[in-house]
């Protein structure tokens, strides 16, 4: 059930008897309640959830082993508005007489009962009676009549207006996406990488391994009706409906307009099923490791196709020319989070950017104890991997997450990072002069070394948490702060902190970057000049590194732009390289090699487009083998230009 549903129930069924009447002496104030409940719905929501309401819920209609719940069927349109009307009827005894028994025969009653009871309501006993024997009279109590002629609900309205059922979908992956798993999970891999170099999100991009086996024209043609661009990926799972009458049938779902879609026929049921469950197995790929032992919750409606047609068009566009990671969380969100469907894209909305995805600033979704959140917040503590990069589903409920009224969690639109004056910079010592000055400063602090890289510990800690945006007071905006010396320092964007952790992983074509191994010499470029040498840069303790560049024209040509690179010294902190990371998106991670820090990601003569060919490069170098070999693992062989599947 939707919020502005449960609210509509609680003001029909529960206040007068919650507050014996006393609102309705007072005009407006039932108004103003019903206000009340729809501005902090999500509040509500959250508070249940920190209770953990839902896990004593699922543990009530699990006690009482009358078998999971039942989809309703959607050539049965009726059935919605029944079991509406059964509710209503239990409803009005629960909160009216409720000493005398109830018998019901819906197991859908049976299941809103035993949440009552879970959540205080002093339901005696939920009983099942199969209609023999003696009849059970038990006082506050609730019967479930499977059998027999008995009557039942007999509180049930007779109202024949339609309801709508607006339903959450609770489902596991062994209920929904297994239908599919077996036949993608060997062929399709999915990676994220960095590939428009003037936006600051990452990109999710699919890899196949092609099938020997040839589809028929007929599944050809039923797959090309909800996936055109990817059809050549998907035709093959269309082979168990590829005939003449589920191709007319497939075909009748495209009308421009609803009339005449008979939704209740066989064929066009088998259709959407086989379409929603490759969406469903494409998506939950790009969601963990964990998408597979969660539960999940759905709005999907199949009683129509406009959430079918929006979703497949998702899958369609990530399988063709990637998504950005903003987009992917939209799709995601919408089989775990129960997100309401967008609206059907348009060519007009979607050529102009006004779909709802298009916002740059989301980078997760919250409903509940339902959450699409970046794998990178997972990982603060870990070491900085390609794994960071992508999205995780969690069915735990997390707290301390920014979240907006309609569940949007959205970062800061750029950095808030204080600098310090210049002042604070003292001056840059040579490594081969000043012995003196180096000692005066060990006494201190540590200096700033021009000269040869010197791989070192950070000589600060950094505290990095996630928080909320102080310069957005109206609506909320998370980012990582960090804090040095219990002093904040400021707040860097997710997008550009994962757009640089891509780029540093990344060549410029998507490819994984093939760094040197050790003791191996770097090849350079073909347009080496382009490149400045790694051999002298201006080492720069962490704690230091964000105070601004040293005011001294040695360091500078002709043009006053600075002809070192910045060497920041920060072994093996993770929290110290993804707060770094997200002050430059022209910043590099340093995972092994300085060189192959200053190529990755961009082409060989990537210092024309304005960067001067300085790097920001962040001494990390904690480069895990076994990362190197991910493609090794879905057998992938890594060519320069192309990807070629085993």
């Amino acid at each position: 059930m939707r919020l502005d549903d449960a609210v509509n129930v609680f003001m029909v069924f529960f206040v007068d008897p919650l507050y014996r009447k006393g609102l309705s002496n007072l005009p407006g104030s039932k108004e103003a309640l019903k206000a009340l409940l729809v501005d902090n719905g999500q509040l509500i929501l959250n508070a249940g959830v920190v209770h953990h309401l839902p896990e004593a819920f699922d543990e009530a209609i699990a006690a009482l082993h009358i078998g999971a719940s039942r989809k309703v069927a959607i050539d049965e349109p009726q059935r919605s508005s029944i079991e509406v009307l059964m509710v209503e009827g239990f409803l009005k005894w629960v909160t009216t007489d409720f000493v005398t028994p109830y018998y019901t025969r819906s197991a859908l009653v049976t299941r809103v009962a035993a949440c009552l009871q879970a959540a205080g309501y002093r339901l005696d006993a939920i009983r099942i009676w199969d209609g023999c024997k003696e009849r059970p009279a038990p006082q506050r109590s609730l019967i479930l009549v499977t059998g027999g002629v008995y009557q039942t609900d007999h509180l049930m309205s007779e109202d024949s207006t339609p309801r709508a059922l607006f339903s959450v979908s609770h489902y596991r992956w062994e209920t929904v996406g297994a239908l599919f798993w077996n036949a993608l999970s060997h062929c399709l891999f999915i990676h994220w990488a960095r590939m428009n170099l003037r936006q600051e999100q990452i990109q999710a991009f699919s890899v196949w391994k092609r099938s020997k086996s040839k589809p028929s024209h007929i599944a050809t043609r039923i797959a090309t009706i909800l996936f055109p661009e990817a059809v050549d990926d998907f035709a093959m799972l269309y082979e168990a409906i590829a005939s003449e009458k589920y191709l007319v049938a497939a075909k009748h779902t495209v009308k421009p307009q609803r009339r005449g879609i008979d939704f209740t026929n066989k064929e066009i049921q088998r259709f959407q099923t086989i379409s929603a469950a490759i969406c469903f197995a494409v998506l939950g790929q790009l969601a963990g490791r964990s998408f597979r032992v969660i539960q999940h919750s759905t709005l999907i409606d199949l009683s129509d196709m406009f959430n079918l047609k929006w979703l497949c068009s998702e899958v369609d566009i990530l399988l063709t020319s990637g998504s950005t990671l903003s987009r992917v969380v939209t799709a995601l969100a919408t089989i775990h989070c129960a997100k309401p469907f967008p609206h059907v894209a348009t060519e007009t909305s979607m050529s102009l950017g006004t779909m709802e995805f298009e916002s740059s600033d989301l980078v997760g979704w919250r409903n509940g104890r339902y959450a699409v959140l970046p794998e990178l917040l997972f990982s603060l503590d870990k070491p900085v991997t390609r794994s960071v990069l992508g999205l995780r589903c969690t069915s735990e409920f997390i707290a301390n997450i920014p979240t907006r009224r309609n569940g949007a969690v959205r970062c800061s639109p750029g950095n808030s990072v204080i600098r310090s004056s210049n002042d604070y910079i003292e001056e840059v010592i040579s490594e081969d002069h000043d012995v003196e000055a180096q000692q005066i400063f060990a006494q201190h602090a540590r200096p700033i070394i021009l000269g040869s890289p010197r791989f070192m510990e950070p000589d600060k800690p950094l505290y990095l948490s996630l928080e909320r945006d102080a310069d957005r007071s109206v609506e909320p905006a998370v980012g990582l702060c960090g804090r040095l010396d219990g002093e904040l320092l400021g707040s860097v964007n997710i997008h550009v902190v994962l757009a640089v952790i891509a780029s540093s992983l990344i060549e410029a074509d998507g490819l994984p970057y093939k760094f040197c191994k050790p003791g191996e010499t770097h090849k350079m470029p073909s347009a080496a000049s382009d490149l400045l040498s790694t051999d002298k840069v201006l080492n720069m303790p962490a704690s230091r590194s964000f105070s601004g560049t040293p005011e001294n024209r040695s360091f500078c040509d002709i043009n006053d732009k600075l002809k070192y690179h910045r060497y920041i010294q920060v072994a093996g902190s993770t929290p110290w390289t993804v707060f770094l990371a997200g002050q430059y998106v022209d910043a590099r991670i340093v995972f092994r090699c300085l060189d192959c820090a200053v190529s990755a990601g961009e082409s060989a003569n990537w210092t024309r487009t304005g960067t001067h060919g300085i790097r920001f490069l962040i001494g990390y170098q904690n480069w895990n083998d076994d990362e190197n070999n991910i493609w090794k693992d879905i057998g992938v062989t890594l060519k320069r230009k192309t990807l070629t599947i085993e």
